[in-house]
């Protein structure tokens, strides 16, 4: 069934570049240039039935054609308009993502060294279900119930634990099997005030479970934890890259079945027979255009002049001379 999902994403950023690697984000359409040199505060509140959303770095080229490092940019566009006019359902997006993530990051290894290599961490959202895959040194959390969950499989050091240190059962659940090229999520059934986020690892590390859970529940917004988090990772970790998105779901709701040739039916009994709006607007708009153009149109100038008294040529009729 088609549905719905309100969203409030917010990205925020440190960026430092670098001859080797250039960090960037895909929020929903928007892809980081020139102005998010160095860093990045951006939030954009949607209602939608699909959404493509990534942080992730990828190799620079020295002495390349700025023009040609836009490479990585069609394989992000592409998906994107899939996942937003597109048909298919999210299960048959799944693959388009990972190969997306490969095409952004190249082919890597699941395990890398203390030395900076492209990272991946992506999510799809379609008929309020979600799916993430992770890369490289890319983390996808889900944050429900005051716990933070881990949407992909990681070696972090992370209890099962909510915000006030009580156990959660099946802490684990959205953690699918590794596979060869990317770490996926199973599919997660959005609700409202769930949080879709995604980061580098260098955040987490930075934070660690404890504190990023803190400033998740005392935060007013997803603005306010986003820009907390950055603040409080940059002054542990600075002159690293930092990355990290959040998305809120403020609603999901049942989209309305469009009825004959595309047009919706309001579900409501009127004088009108229950007819659409669109069908009513136009005869309506008639009338009211033939009515007023047979009301006369006062001339306040003509009202207001003197009235000219008759010229008589001879004699005066009313005259009694």
């Amino acid at each position: 069934m088609a549905k719905l999902t309100r969203l409030a994403s917010t990205v925020t950023a440190r960026y430092f570049p670098a001859s080797d690697l250039t960090d960037a984000f895909y929020l929903d359409g928007r892809l980081s240039g020139k102005r998010e040199g160095r860093a990045a505060d951006i939030t954009v509140d949607k209602e939608d039935r699909g959404f493509f959303f990534s942080v992730f770095s990828h190799s620079t080229v020295p002495g390349r054609d700025p023009a040609a490092e836009q490479v990585f940019e069609v394989p992000l566009r592409k998906l994107f308009n899939e996942i937003k006019t597109g048909r298919k359902a999210l299960d048959d997006e799944i693959g388009d993502l990972v190969n997306t993530a490969v095409a952004v990051t190249g082919r890597m290894k699941l395990q890398a060294d203390n030395a900076r290599t492209p990272f991946f961490a992506g999510a799809l959202v379609k008929d309020s279900e979600a799916f993430a895959i992770t890369m490289g040194k890319g983390l996808a959390f889900l944050y429900r119930d005051d716990t933070l969950f881990p949407l992909t499989a990681t070696d972090l050091q992370i209890e099962p634990v909510n915000t006030q240190r009580q156990k959660v059962d099946n802490f684990y659940n959205y953690c699918a099997a590794k596979t060869a090229t990317a770490l996926c999520s199973n599919i997660a059934q959005l609700k409202m005030d769930d949080c879709l986020i995604l980061c580098n690892r260098e955040i987490y590390e930075a934070l660690g479970q404890q504190e990023i859970l803190r400033i998740l529940y005392d935060a007013e917004d997803q603005c306010d934890a986003a820009g907390t988090v950055i603040t409080e990772a940059a002054a542990k970790l600075p002159g690293v890259p930092l990355q990290f998105m959040i998305s809120f779901v403020e609603s999901v709701s049942a989209q309305e079945k469009p009825g004959l040739f595309g047009l919706g039916r309001k579900n409501r009994q009127n004088s009108y027979n229950d007819t659409d709006d669109e069908a009513i607007e136009v005869p309506i708009a008639k009338q009211v255009a033939a009515a007023a153009s047979a009301i006369p149109v006062p001339n306040p100038i003509a009202e207001a002049a003197p009235k000219a008294e008759p010229l008589y040529f001879g004699n005066d009729p009313t005259d009694p001379s």
